[in-house]
């Protein structure tokens, strides 16, 4: 699709047993929905943006913040609702 992310069948595939799904964090509750037909025992969370310079970081810093502080959230939300035992 373009967007460089891998899609779930692709992903399950690199990972053998692991059932990997992919969300949006900034879409609220995207991520939940996502998990809904899955008994969720561990979440890695890596999804960061960072300022690759002095310009970026001035003029994406909302951005920043709502995919770094609000995609965080998101995704604890998600291990929470899923009564989720490890969140990395």
């Amino acid at each position: 699709d373009g967007s460089g992310r891998m899609g779930d069948q692709q992903m399950a595939r690199s990972c053998g047993s692991r059932h990997l799904r992919s969300a949006d964090l900034q879409r609220r509750g995207e991520l939940t929905a996502a998990l809904d037909d899955c008994e969720i025992d561990s979440i890695v969370h890596a999804a960061a943006v960072t300022a690759t310079t002095e310009e970026v970081e001035r003029d994406s810093t909302s951005t920043i913040v709502e995919v770094n502080v609000g995609g965080t959230t998101e995704a604890l939300d998600a291990a929470s609702a899923h009564c989720c035992r490890r969140f990395m």
